[in-house]
C-alpha cells in the first residue's frame, strides 16, 4: 500500500495536483499517465511526479485530499448534530451526504463534480490504494 508521503507544499507540486485532479476526472485514474500529468502540468522532466509525490499512487491520494479532508470535516460535525435517539432513513443520509458536499466545496459546482468524479473512481476502478485510503479518512 502506497503512504502518502508528499514533500512540502510548493508551486510544482500544487499544480501537478492541480492537473491531475482535473485530467483524472476527465478521463479516469487508469486512462492517465504520469507523463501526461508532467506534460500538462507543463513539466519537461517526467520524473517531477515521482519527485514530488513519489509514486502515482501517492500523487491519486495528494490530488484526492484536497476535496476529502473538508468534506470529511464537515460531514462529521453534520453526523454530530443528528440525534443519537433516532436513525436516520437513507433518504436522510442522502440528503446529508450532497448538501455537505456542496458546502464543503464551498458551493463550487465544479469543485463537487470533481469529489464525486473522484470518488467515484475509487470504488469503480482498479484503485485498492484509493478505497482504502477513503476508508481510513
Amino acid at each position: 500500500m502506497s503512504r502518502l508521503t508528499v514533500k512540502p507544499s510548493n508551486d510544482t507540486a500544487d499544480k501537478i495536483k492541480r492537473v491531475a485532479r482535473q485530467l483524472f476526472a476527465e478521463r479516469g485514474v487508469d486512462g492517465v499517465s504520469v507523463r501526461d500529468i508532467a506534460e500538462a502540468s507543463g513539466q519537461k522532466n517526467h520524473a517531477a511526479v515521482a519527485y514530488h509525490f513519489g509514486s502515482k499512487e501517492a500523487l491519486i491520494q495528494a490530488a484526492f485530499q484536497r476535496f476529502l479532508d473538508p468534506f470529511c470535516t464537515a460531514m462529521e460535525a453534520a453526523l454530530d448534530g443528528q440525534p443519537e435517539d433516532a436513525p436516520a432513513s437513507l433518504e436522510d443520509l442522502l440528503f446529508l451526504v450532497s448538501h455537505t458536499s456542496v458546502a464543503a466545496q464551498q458551493g463550487d459546482a465544479r469543485r463537487v463534480a470533481i469529489f464525486f468524479r473522484l470518488s467515484g473512481l475509487g470504488y469503480t476502478q482498479a484503485q485498492g490504494h484509493l478505497r482504502r485510503f477513503l476508508r481510513e479518512r
